[in-house]
């Protein structure tokens, strides 16, 4: 569980950053505008974008997300983080309602037994995520979030940010190929190797 609750934790963070990068280009929009303007096949797919732009020239796997973010499978419409899927319900501070995320609005029973550092404390949102990131030694993964999120938006004229068909075709890159042929649908992101392959493969079309 301690290894799941990581991965929800940097899950919802990077859910804020993104949705912070999306109100900056359309400021009039409210926050469960911004929230609808994503479905679960986008977040899934910027997952694994997020992580593989955290991926540089001499990194080892441990110094990427790839690292907290481990299992990501092949499915049809791309690759998914099979562990935040199947989870996505209990995220700290959001809930699905079948398609998108809502903000807040999460049981406390829920919470306090998936993340039972805050139980019995009365915090708001934001000191809850601090107190979680502080918990789980985060904070590095975080940086690399914040750092994955800026450059991918700087990349605006050839990433396809808010288009979820194209994301899903960018996503259909080696790795999932390879996944889907030889290796039992998994994704090979514990292999630093091929994880620079990727990476290269990816700032190729990016160019």
């Amino acid at each position: 569980m301690c290894k799941l609750r990581r991965k929800l934790i940097l899950f919802d963070y990077m859910v804020e950053k993104l949705v912070e990068g999306q109100k900056s280009k359309s400021p009039s929009l409210d926050l469960t505008a911004h929230l609808q303007r994503f479905n679960l096949v986008r977040y899934m797919k910027l997952l694994y974008f997020v992580c593989l732009q955290s991926v540089k020239y001499n990194s080892q796997v441990e110094d990427t997300l790839f690292d907290v973010f481990d299992n990501f499978i092949a499915l049809p419409k791309g690759p998914v983080e099979a562990d935040v899927y199947s989870n996505r319900s209990i995220l700290p501070r959001y809930v699905f309602n079948g398609v998108y995320l809502e903000k807040s609005g999460q049981d406390k029973r829920i919470l306090e037994i998936s993340y039972p550092t805050i139980a019995g404390q009365n915090l708001d949102e934001t000191k809850m995520m601090e107190v979680l990131i502080k918990d789980q030694k985060l904070e590095r993964y975080c940086k690399m979030i914040d750092q994955a999120v800026e450059e991918l938006l700087l990349k605006e004229d050839s990433f396809p940010f808010e288009d979820t068909d194209k994301l899903i075709d960018l996503s259909h890159m080696n790795m999932w190929n390879n996944a889907k042929m030889y290796n039992n649908m998994r994704l090979s992101v514990n292999n630093i190797y091929d994880l620079r392959k990727e990476k290269s493969q990816f700032e190729a079309i990016m160019a």
